[in-house]
């Protein structure tokens, strides 16, 4: 409603009780004061969810990121755990080796222990 005065539809031009062809054409009748009012207020709320949407999609896209970080985090921390593991299994591995080694040695010793015992008796 800026221009007013040029405008011969806005309400401004009309005397009282003269209907804008725009409301001639869509509603038969010109709008009270109260249905102006509620229109504005439908407009607000409008305006006012459409922002809640959008704080909504900005927060979801801020927790999205947030568990993206974790996700990486937690990727990060898996392939420490992992690496962790491995190393450990490897030296499990080598001191299995080592027994296995040391049982055959041992093996041998006995073997030749009996056999130097038999052959004196």
């Amino acid at each position: 409603m800026k221009n007013q005065k040029n405008n011969p539809t806005s309400q401004s031009s009309q005397r009282p009780g003269q209907q804008s062809e725009e409301n001639k054409r869509t509603t038969g009748t010109q709008p009270t004061n109260k249905d102006q009012n509620q229109q504005r207020e439908n407009m607000s709320q409008q305006t006012g969810q459409g922002q809640q949407r959008q704080d909504k999609q900005q927060g979801a896209h801020s927790d999205q990121l947030r568990a993206g970080g974790r996700e990486e985090n937690q990727g990060i921390q898996n392939r420490e755990q992992l690496s962790q593991r491995t190393d450990r299994n490897a030296e499990q591995t080598s001191r299995n080796e080592q027994r296995e080694e040391n049982l055959e040695d041992l093996s041998l010793k006995n073997r030749g222990n009996r056999e130097n015992l038999s052959d004196e008796s």
